[in-house]
This record gives C-alpha cells, sequence and structure tokens, in this order.
C-alpha cells in the first residue's frame, strides 16, 4: 500500500518546522498572524502541479515523504474507491467529491508526486468553517450496481450500518441526541437528529408507523450551525481515507464543551497513516486535542512581523510536561499561546487585581496601548520556570511580576534566571551581599517580650469569642520578624543602605532586563495597605472600595504600565530560547 506524510514545513521568514507522521498539529497566535492562511497554502502546494507550485505568502515549501511504488497506488485506488462506469473501463471515485480516474491515472499521478495535482482532492480534505456546514445534508441516492459517481460522505453512511452507528455515538456524546438515516425517502437520503425509532417491518421492508416515526423527527441539515459543522466533520473523519485534514476553526459555531470533545475526536482519529493540521483560537479545542496523547501532537505557533510570519513549536515533549501538571492543565496558562504576550503572576489574585488596574486607563499616558496580553498564574514561584520554557519555545514574549521575596529563595530565583535566557554567575554576587544584609535585619523572639505582648493582646480582646482580626494579632506575635517580612511591608525603603542598596538596585534592573519584575512595594497588598486582608478578601475590599483606580492606585498603575511597555522598549533583552539555537527544527 501507499503512504505519506509532511515531513517539512518552511516558512517566509526562513524557519523550517519537522512535522511526525500520525500527528496533530495545531496552529495557534495572535489574530491576523496567518493561521488560516497558512492551511489554505498547504493545501495549494500539495495539489499544484509536478514542476509547477503554487505561489504562496507564507508557506514557501511542503516537503512530503513518500512510499510506494505505481503498482501499489494502482491496488489503493481499486481496494479503496468505488468503481464507476466509464464505457468500456471502470474509473474508481472516492467518497467527498472527486473526479473518477482509471487506475492508471491514478498511479502516474503517484509516481510524480509530491505535489499531487489531480489526486490531491483524495488524499487531502480542507476542511473550513463555512464548507462544514453543508457536509451533512441530503443527498440523491444512487445506483451503485449501475456504476453511478459515490458523490457524497452520506452514501458511504448508506452502505455502511457501523459507520452510521459510530457519528449516533459521537452525536450523543456531544448532543445528548442521536442521528438515523433515512434510507426510504423516495430519491434521497436524509440524515435526522433524534433518538432511532424501532425498526417495524418485513423483509427490509419498513411498516407505515416506523416511517412516520423515522420522518417527525427533525433533519440535521434543519439544525442549528454547531450540530451541522460538528456532524459534518465527523462524518467527513470516520468516511474519509485521506491521508491529511485540514481543519481552519474547528471551534467555529460551537460551545465550549462541543469544541473540547471534537479536539478530543480529532486526535482520536489522527492515525491510521494520518496527519490532523487545525488552525484554532480556541483553548478549548487545545485542551482537547491534548486529553487524548500529548505525545502525539505539536503545537506550531505563528506571528507576524512585517511581511514575513515567523513560526515556532512547542514540541510534544514540551507539551506532556505541561499536561502533567494538574494545576497548569486546568489553568489558562496555554491561552497564552493565541495572545501577543503573557504576564505571569504568583496567583489569581494579582491578576485580576492588575488587569482592574489597568482596565481603568493610564491618566499619566493617555496614548498608551495595552498589548493583547493574558494575565495569568502559575500556582506559585515554582512552577514559573516550566511556564516560562514553554512559552519562550513558540517565542510568546512573557513578564514575570513577583513578590519581592523570591529575592530570598536561591534555586527558584536562579531557575526563573535561566528560563529567562538569563545567566546565575551576573547575579550571584549581588544576590549574595542583599541576602547577607537582610538576614542581619532577623529579630528573634525573646521570652520576656512576648510574655507582655501576648498579655497586652489579650487584654485587649472584646467579647468572649476572638474575631479573625485579633486572631490573626496573636498568631502574629508568635513569629519571629525577619528581615525579609520587613521587605514585604516596605520594599526597597526596608533594604539597608550602602552595598545591600546598591546589590538590590542592581539585581532588581537586571532582573527587570530579563522580564522579572519585583513588585517595588514588596507584595501585592501594599499596594492598599489599609486593607487588612490577604489573597481574595483583600481584592475585594480593595474593588469594593475603588482603590484600583485614580490616584490610591497610581503606584500600582505605573508598576503595570512599566511592565507592559516593557514588551516594546528596547531596553528589555529577549534572549533567544532553545529552539533558536543552530540546529534546532526552526533554524
Amino acid at each position: 500500500m501507499i503512504a505519506a506524510h509532511i515531513s517539512e514545513l518552511t516558512f517566509n521568514d526562513g524557519s523550517r518546522i519537522a512535522l511526525p507522521p500520525n500527528c496533530v498539529v495545531v496552529i495557534v497566535g495572535p489574530n491576523n498572524s496567518g493561521k488560516s492562511t497558512v492551511l489554505r497554502e498547504v493545501q495549494q502546494r500539495l495539489g499544484s502541479r509536478p514542476g509547477r507550485e503554487a505561489g504562496t505568502l507564507i508557506i514557501k515549501e511542503v516537503k512530503v515523504e513518500k512510499t510506494g511504488a505505481r503498482e501499489d497506488a494502482e491496488e489503493y485506488i481499486t481496494t479503496k474507491g468505488y468503481p464507476v462506469r466509464r464505457g468500456a473501463e471502470d474509473r474508481f471515485d472516492m467518497f467527498g467529491g472527486q473526479e473518477p480516474l482509471l487506475p492508471s491515472q491514478f498511479g502516474a499521478a503517484w509516481e510524480a508526486a509530491p505535489p499531487f495535482h489531480n489526486i490531491a482532492g483524495i488524499l487531502a480534505f480542507f476542511a473550513g468553517a463555512q464548507q462544514r456546514l453543508g457536509l451533512i445534508n441530503a443527498v440523491d441516492h444512487i445506483d451503485y450496481s449501475a456504476g453511478q459517481e459515490v458523490g457524497r460522505s452520506l452514501h458511504a453512511l448508506y452502505r455502511s450500518g457501523e459507520l452510521e452507528d459510530a457519528l449516533c455515538r459521537i452525536s450523543e456524546e456531544a448532543f445528548g441526541v442521536g442521528i438515523v438515516l433515512h434510507r426510504f425517502a423516495g430519491r434521497q437520503l436524509r440524515l435526522h437528529f433524534g433518538p432511532r425509532p424501532t425498526w417495524r417491518g418485513h423483509d427490509g421492508r419498513p411498516e407505515m408507523g416506523y416511517l412516520q416515526d423515522l420522518e417527525a423527527l427533525p433533519q440535521v441539515q434543519q439544525q442549528g450551525d454547531g450540530v451541522r459543522s460538528f456532524l459534518g466533520l465527523m462524518l467527513e473523519v470516520l468516511v474519509g481515507d485521506f491521508f491529511w485534514l485540514l481543519v481552519d476553526e474547528p471551534e467555529a459555531f460551537l460551545h465550549p464543551p462541543q469544541a473540547r470533545l471534537l479536539g478530543r475526536k480529532l486526535a482520536q482519529h489522527c492515525g491510521r497513516g494520518r496527519q490532523v493540521i487545525a488552525a484554532t483560537h480556541s483553548t478549548d479545542v487545545l485542551q482537547g486535542l491534548l486529553s487524548e496523547e500529548p505525545n502525539d501532537v505539536l503545537v506550531l505557533r505563528l506571528t507576524r512581523e512585517g511581511n514575513s510570519n515567523p513560526a515556532s513549536v512547542l514540541t510534544p515533549e514540551q507539551v506532556r510536561r505541561l499536561w502533567e501538571d494538574p494545576l497548569l492543565r486546568y489553568s489558562e496558562t496555554l491561552g497564552g499561546l493565541f495572545h501577543e504576550a503573557v504576564v505571569l503572576c504568583e496567583a489569581d489574585t494579582d491578576c485580576r487585581f492588575y488587569s482592574a488596574v489597568i482596565e481603568e486607563g493610564i491618566p499619566e499616558a493617555p496614548e498608551f496601548r495595552a498589548p493583547d496580553v493574558l494575565w495569568t498564574h502559575c500556582g506559585g514561584k515554582s512552577r514559573a520556570p516550566m511556564v516560562i520554557d514553554a512559552l519562550r519555545a513558540v517565542k510568546v514574549p512573557i513578564r514575570v511580576i513577583a513578590d519581592i521575596d523570591i529575592l530570598r529563595d536561591e534555586h527558584v530565583l536562579q531557575s526563573v534566571v535561566g528560563s529567562l535566557g538569563g545567566t546565575w554567575a551576573d547575579f550571584d554576587r549581588d544576590f549574595r551581599v542583599l541576602t547577607s544584609a537582610v538576614a542581619s535585619l532577623d529579630t528573634p523572639l525573646r521570652t520576656d517580650v512576648l510574655r507582655q505582648e501576648m498579655a497586652d493582646a489579650l487584654a485587649r480582646l472584646s467579647g468572649t469569642t476572638p474575631t479573625t482580626v485579633e486572631l490573626d494579632r496573636l498568631r502574629s506575635l508568635l513569629k519571629a520578624s525577619t528581615g525579609w517580612a520587613h521587605l514585604k511591608r516596605s520594599g526597597e525603603t526596608a533594604v539597608p543602605q550602602g552595598d545591600a542598596t546598591d546589590s538590590f538596585r542592581r539585581l532588581i534592573a537586571g532582573l527587570r532586563s530579563l522580564g522579572l519584575f519585583i513588585v517595588p512595594v514588596g507584595e501585592l497588598e501594599r499596594f492598599a495597605p489599609q486593607i487588612g486582608e490577604h489573597g481574595p478578601k483583600w481584592l475585594s475590599g480593595v474593588l469594593e472600595q475603588g482603590l484600583h483606580r485614580g490616584e490610591p492606585a497610581r503606584a500600582a498603575r505605573l508598576f503595570v504600565r512599566d511592565v507592559l511597555e516593557s514588551l516594546s522598549r528596547p531596553d528589555v533583552s529577549h534572549p533567544p530560547s532553545d529552539s533558536d539555537q543552530p540546529g534546532s527544527a526552526d533554524s
């Protein structure tokens, strides 16, 4: 038998992306980056005449590896196709609408390929958002015995009860309602939407009651765009023997649960010698694809830089690492693939506060345009390097915001610096000067002082049951006062003067040049210290009192503006990711 797969795509900036066989390639990127254009151009180049490749804007070369000789191709078309009588010779047709071919014609085209010219329609199926709406429509019956052309995929459903059952199960899973093919509707084959009526008939002939029950069900082609698009695409996936399935915006017309299910179904059916290439704006589709076999999913991200469209790759191994972390798996991190940039915070509260601040605008710079940024979090500092590595691999600009105490944890800080492309040796000396100075600010607990402070605090208790605030005050007395606690409360002003301040400022400047921004007031809650809470309760108080806008939020607003402006400032370095190194797939 014959087989073929796209082994490499070359883009207009010279980047080359290697594709494994039997994989799902997910094309992502910001709006207007060229995702849909890439799909169409891949189809064009596969269908070009040998020696006369189609002129395209983004895709400069589609490299295809094939196996099988001419005689294997002739056997393929006679095995997979359906005979169509044309004069004295049988030609062969494939479901989906392709001019019937003689085995010799198919074999000659295969031998000359790639590209595949007049047999490309058999080997590659393009499913655009609008095209999918009509794939499920009623078709005329054909007489197989007379060698009529097959035409559409509903004819394959007519010939195979197993295919009809498979599509019915998928419909029930997606919409809670099955499908049934009306085989007795005169000249037409129609697909109906609803529970399959109990068969009543004799010798294959239906009784009138069965026909009435069947015809009472609405037709699929009368349903909404989501049902038609989903079932139309799944019909082609079940029926087609193509090598390439090219799907543009699979999420079109679908609610999130159906979009995730569609992604999962596409992943399940990508094997059997088939590559699926999908261009999407949807994290739901991406999550559905990844929920099956992340090792078979390659994420290709496009961006636009003038007239070029650089491409980069998130490898199956990187996808698997992200997917294995439950917190990241169910977070919005993957959504960064569809934005211009990502700002990574420690927690969801941080994201919501900074987003609220920037939504109020920047009075000090009314002309400032915030880029299309995803504010997301990684559930703590220790997970940040993994997210940074993944996003930088596909060239997503990323900025990290962290509380000042990230400077006390050498392991985490060193990992973040490395993931952002920095060299720890450039920071080591200043780090040690600072941490030594901050440690000198530690104040150990003294028993006599603690006894007196506890007695004073207990004397101030109101009522018989302490309030939450009073309990928090008592707990704080049991904690030794540390230098880092001072820094979290006061920011840079708590750093000892002299060498420690100089080292601190060099550290802050160097980290900013990599994309790591330290909260200048120490920690998030110090932007509004009058709210005596932490986390979500603090944020609720801030929003209720309007402390995220106007003069109370000026320090936070300037900090956020600095973070966002760094995405376009030349003084913030953009060190190359591993995928930029010589010898990588896209170098």
